[in-house]
């Protein structure tokens, strides 16, 4: 699913239990991810967030058993929920902006354990994000 552009805001479980969702694609103007707003969706496995974003709440993608990869463009959300990741098999969170702020080595997904961080320059991921678009 691609989010389209203008789109600021994805509100607390707005897509809580979709058993169909595959993937998503977040536009540049989103700026917040609320609470539980893709929790259980146990079909999502890639998420790609856009340069926007500034806040993700708690638990959004809690419980995403198949969530494997986190893709951000942008600096790291500065505001982050608690429990973000729980329940999910995502071990990795990547960026694929050179010089995007706020990034270490770890993404302190406050929840029980941290996630590693990698940068993944975006020409390795042309042939994933056209396969994405395509679902």
């Amino acid at each position: 699913m691609t989010v389209e552009e203008g789109v600021w805001r994805i509100g607390d479980a707005a897509f809580f239990g979709c058993t169909n969702l595959e993937s998503v694609a977040f536009p540049d103007s989103l700026t917040s991810i609320r609470p539980c707003a893709f929790g259980d969706c146990v079909r999502l496995r890639r998420v790609w967030c856009g340069t926007g974003l500034a806040e993700v709440g708690q638990a959004a993608f809690g419980g995403c058993k198949n969530l494997q990869n986190i893709y951000f463009n942008g600096d790291a959300p500065k505001q982050l929920g608690t429990r973000i990741l729980v329940r999910t098999p995502a071990t990795l969170v990547n960026h694929v902006r050179s010089g995007a702020k706020g990034w270490g080595v770890r993404w302190p997904a406050n929840d029980d354990f941290s996630r590693p961080v990698a940068v993944v320059e975006p020409q390795a991921l042309t042939n994933l994000w056209k396969e994405t678009l395509r679902r």
